[in-house]
């Protein structure tokens, strides 16, 4: 099966030879064996194009997704913008008390953050040191 497969994909239309069928790839190599170098060479630079051509074609397609993502991040963040501006309207002080809300939880979160990474250099020094007292062995991974 896999001498005939490949055959349509080289674009070669000679039949498979009688043999394939005891030996996989057989056809396929008496096939590769009757095209000359130049003819190789020529399925080759086809192959090569089509390849080109079917990157072209999703990288086209990935643009258009992405162009399509950011439009749709474009509307989001107007419709954002229009109720941000319709909540000062209605209660002016809102958005300054949100964001200093928001600056407080950050400012905490980063306190938890460099108490936790320090909490994790303390146990990273304590294994070093326990590994170094038992003589240089590394502690078994985690």
């Amino acid at each position: 099966q896999g001498g005939s497969r490949a055959a349509p994909i080289l674009g070669l239309s000679a039949a498979v030879g009688a043999g394939s069928a005891s030996k996989p790839g057989a056809g396929m190599a008496a096939t590769m064996e009757a095209l000359s170098k130049e003819q190789l060479a020529q399925k080759v630079v086809e192959l090569q194009q089509g390849l080109a051509e079917l990157s072209l074609r999703e990288l086209a397609d990935h643009r258009a997704d992405l162009d399509r993502r950011a439009q749709a991040v474009a509307q989001r963040e107007a419709e954002l913008d229009r109720k941000a501006e319709e909540l000062d309207r209605v209660n002016p002080g809102a958005r300054d008390q949100a964001l200093v809300r928001r600056e407080m939880d950050l400012e905490r979160q980063a306190e938890d953050l460099m108490k936790r990474e320090a909490a994790v250099a303390a146990r990273e020094e304590a294994l070093l040191r326990t590994a170094s007292a038992a003589g240089g062995r590394a502690p078994p991974p985690a």
